[in-house]
């Protein structure tokens, strides 16, 4: 490390001219996940730091998506995000109201009418 950050420094005391790659060493720099450099960090000054369940399930849905990429493109979609709000409204259901669901792949729909009790 130098004054300012990172420095490269040569493994070879000269350098004689030709192909620059047949010395030149490349190290190869990577960044640990975030989590384990937010566990380390907290865990210098005496802190647990676990993900939260919330956390978790971020997580897993992202992967099960295959990428973030991937659940975001989902979720901005105008159709998809329809669909999923529909899982949020709690309405009470009511003789002869009516629900529809958009089948995007297929253009088609399905209506469902509550049951009177």
């Amino acid at each position: 490390m130098g004054k300012e950050g990172p420095a490269y420094f040569c493994p070879n005391p000269v350098y004689f001219g030709g192909d620059i790659d047949t010395v030149l060493i490349k190290p190869r720099l990577c960044l640990p996940p975030l989590p384990k450099i937010v566990q380390q960090l907290a865990g210098a000054l005496g802190y647990d730091c676990r993900p939260s369940d919330k956390g978790v399930y971020a997580d897993e849905s992202i992967s099960k998506w295959g990428g973030l990429e991937e659940i975001g493109k989902f979720l901005r979609n105008a159709q998809y995000r329809t669909l999923l709000e529909r899982f949020l409204d709690r309405s009470k259901s009511e003789p002869g109201k009516v629900c529809t669901l958009l089948m995007i792949a297929e253009d088609t729909s399905i209506s469902l009418q509550s049951k009177p009790s």
